[in-house]
């Protein structure tokens, strides 16, 4: 995403999307959104080679409180190399955002409270195809054994 991509209009809204290719194996952690007063939703998905789509967090912001989300061992997204991360930011500069000091500004991209961002942070834990197969093996084998799956054993 460049810096520059963020407009929010007087008394509106604007979205901003952003992908990011994995060049190699990965299994995802947490999320954390981050945006300023004017942030109101974040979405990410992943985007398969097979055409498949996943939705691998929804976060309704709130400016209070940035909170890092931490998946479960037995739940935490697994995926392969090539994976497209795409993440979608809403932003509301109306007068319904109770956070919103003044909805008759412009507002674009910015490190002040007053400007605002999109940022999707995560914790992603990058492997080798060898090791990918072992950890997709062991997801497949615990969705087989819903079971197993509380155990979180293969981690």
């Amino acid at each position: 995403v460049r810096t520059n991509d963020l407009v929010i209009p007087p008394n509106g809204t604007a979205m901003l999307q952003g992908i990011h290719v994995l060049k190699e194996p990965a299994r995802i952690h947490s999320v954390r959104a981050h945006m300023h007063l004017r942030g109101k939703y974040q979405m990410i998905e992943a985007l398969y080679a097979d055409g498949r789509r996943e939705v691998l967090s929804k976060i309704n912001f709130q400016h209070g409180w940035h909170t890092t989300f931490i998946y479960e061992d037995h739940v935490a997204p697994l995926l392969p190399k090539g994976t497209v991360l795409h993440i979608t930011t809403w932003h509301d500069n109306t007068a319904a955002n109770k956070h919103n000091p003044d909805p008759s500004a412009w507002i674009g991209w910015g490190s002040r409270t007053m400007d605002d961002m999109g940022n999707a942070w995560t914790d992603i834990a990058f492997m080798t195809e060898e090791q990918y197969q072992v950890r997709l093996k062991d997801k497949l084998a615990r969705l087989a054994n819903p079971e197993r799956a509380k155990t979180n054993e293969g981690q």
